[in-house]
Formats: structure tokens, C-alpha cells, sequence
């Protein structure tokens, strides 16, 4: 029923692989950029020197010349995060801040502020193994986005995947590296004691925007998250999906392994606490079982379309801040 009403939802199906979208537009970009079928539309192209980037967006132009500004010039008002482009900003503030979130997957009722991140969840979140576009070669894994593909060899198996073409960052003072930008700086941050992200409660300052937007939300927020199926509260998704998967729907299952002895645990960070307190001295990793949190991930689904109505009902009686139904409906139709 699940993978029936996948099919019906994204109703644009490419004719020559296959794939479906939720918008035609969608479908001809997908054509254009993997079949060369142009459809007859203009085509927008970068003029950095040595890109070879073309779309047929003239958004999705602008979104990409970013990437070729080197400074941050937007700050954030409510966090003091720094974007590159006016563009990004707003959506920024408009998504994290004033939670304008208007696409809603009609599968778990999880919501996004743009249309292009509903497809990519629904592809990521709702579609079977063998569905996935990228699979690893080394492992179980499969995801149907490149990025994801691409990071997940460079972290787990510690190579680089075709086309992975990103800069490695090295640090002066320790062995740490990464191919990331932003972790690269709030780790020098760290090395350097800059702390350029205060609290605006308590004064306290922090490395990194991530760092103060969980000090604000585990000190000095009173929203919570509840299970609904005791009366656990929480701060976080991440800690409410944590405690759902150990203590109800897989209670007693442990998908994470030591890679050096026969110790199982039910989350990944027990696994390194026992690691570095077991076999100091050795890498920090552990194996991940994907059979089992594939069954959890499911079960986990399964839960949200259970109060996906009643969400929903929610969402329609209790709108966030600024959030405009008309121009909700004009972005949807």
C-alpha cells in the first residue's frame, strides 16, 4: 500500500529509466541533465571560469553561483549563522526560525520548506533497497543521493568514491582531517579558543552556531518532544527516535558491534564508550548491523503514518508563525 501510494504521489514518470517525480518541471530537469533531452527550453550555463554547470532554472543558476563565493557576508539575526547569498538567508530564517515548513509528506507528515527537499526525503525515506540509485560495494548501504553516497565511503570506508572530487582539509596542531569546510573551522575555532557565538540568555559562548542553538534548547527552551507510548519527554528527534527504536518497537535489539570482541550495544554511542574504554589505543569504529536498523527504520515509519492524521489535524488548527495558507497553496498547486 506503501509503495502504491509512492506511485500515485510522484506521478512524473521518466520513460526512459523509469524514475518518477512529484512535478513535471522536475521530470524535465531529470531528462535534461541524464537523457540530454532539452524539451525545448533555454538552457542557463555558469560563466565561472572552469565550471561546465548548466541547468534549465534560472534559480537553480543563481543557487549554484554561490557556491563559488568564498565569503559569508549574511548573518542571521535570531543565531548569527553566516550564508553566502541573500537567497540562502531567507530561506534559512524562514525554515529554522519561523518554521514556514508548507510541504508536507503525505507518508510519515514530516514537513519541509522546499518542495525540493520533500522529493529528495521521499526518495531517501520511502523507497526499497533495491530502489536506491548508489550502492556501496563494501557494504550493505544504499541511498538514492550522490552526496550522501559519496560520504558515507569517504567516512565508513575511508576511500574515495568516483567523482568525489572535494578538498581535503588538514589540521596544523593534531591529526585531524576532514573534507568538510565548516568542521574544519569550528575545529581550528576549538584549537584557537575562538568562541564567536554567545548566548543570548546567559552570556555563555560557543565554537560553533550548532553548539549554542543545543545549549539554548536544552537550557533555556521549555518546548519538549513526548513518546507516545510512555511518558518520556525529550529536546530532540534524535533523542525521542533513540529512545522509541531501545525502549519499545526494537526493545533488547543491538545492531552495533565492536569490530575488536563479540560486544553489541542498542546505540552507536555506547559502542565507542565501550571501544575507548576496552581498547584504548585503537581506531574508534564500530560496524552497524543494516539489516536491523532497516527493520527499525520501518517500524519507525510505520509509527509516524500511524499519527500522521492526527498531525496533520494539528498543523491545520495551529499554524506556525507566518505562516501564509494562500501562498501555501499557490507554492503546492
Amino acid at each position: 500500500m506503501k509503495h502504491k501510494y509512492r506511485e500515485q504521489l510522484l506521478k512524473f514518470a521518466c520513460n526512459h529509466c523509469g524514475k518518477r517525480y512529484l512535478r513535471r518541471c522536475h521530470l524535465r530537469m531529470h531528462q535534461y541533465s541524464k537523457h540530454s533531452i532539452p524539451h525545448n527550453v533555454q538552457i542557463f550555463r555558469c560563466e565561472e571560469e572552469g565550471c561546465r554547470y548548466t541547468c534549465i532554472r534560472r534559480m537553480s543558476l543563481i543557487q549554484h553561483k554561490s557556491k563559488h563565493v568564498k565569503e559569508k557576508q549574511y548573518s542571521c539575526e535570531y543565531c548569527g549563522k553566516k550564508m553566502k547569498t541573500a537567497v540562502t538567508l531567507r530561506k534559512h530564517i524562514s525554515k529554522i526560525h519561523l518554521n514556514i515548513r508548507p510541504y508536507l509528506c503525505q507518508m510519515c507528515a514530516q514537513a519541509f520548506g522546499e518542495d525540493s527537499e520533500l522529493q529528495s526525503h521521499i526518495k531517501q525515506r520511502h523507497t526499497s533497497h533495491d530502489e536506491k540509485d548508489f550502492f556501496c560495494q563494501f557494504c550493505p548501504y544504499a541511498t538514492s543521493n550522490k552526496y550522501s553516497y559519496q560520504t558515507h565511503m569517504y567516512r565508513v570506508h575511508k576511500t574515495r568514491a568516483p567523482g568525489d572530487n572535494r578538498e581535503e582539509f588538514k589540521c596544523s596542531h593534531c591529526d585531524f582531517v576532514t573534507i568538510f569546510g565548516h568542521r574544519y573551522r569550528i575545529h581550528m575555532n576549538s584549537h584557537n579558543n575562538i568562541r564567536q557565538y554567545v548566548c543570548e540568555f546567559c552570556s555563555k559562548a560557543f565554537v560553533s552556531s550548532n553548539s549554542l542553538r543545543r545549549h539554548k534548547l536544552w537550557l533555556h527552551s521549555s518546548e519538549s518532544l513526548s513518546c507516545p507510548f510512555c511518558s518520556y519527554e525529550t529536546k530532540t528527534k534524535q533523542s525521542l527516535s533513540v529512545h522509541v527504536r531501545t525502549q519499545h518497537t526494537m526493545k533488547g535489539v543491538k545492531p552495533y558491534m565492536c569490530r575488536y570482541c563479540d560486544f553489541r550495544s542498542a546505540t552507536g554511542g555506547n559502542c565507542r564508550k565501550h571501544i575507548m574504554n576496552k581498547h584504548k589505543g585503537l581506531e574508534v569504529e564500530y560496524v552497524k548491523d543494516t539489516t536491523l536498523l532497516e527493520a527499525a527504520k520501518a517500524s519507525l515509519d510505520s509509527m509516524a503514518t500511524q499519527f500522521t492524521s492526527m498531525f496533520m489535524m494539528d498543523q491545520h488548527e495551529d499554524k506556525p508563525v507566518g505562516y501564509n495558507e494562500q501562498r501555501d497553496n499557490s507554492l503546492i498547486n
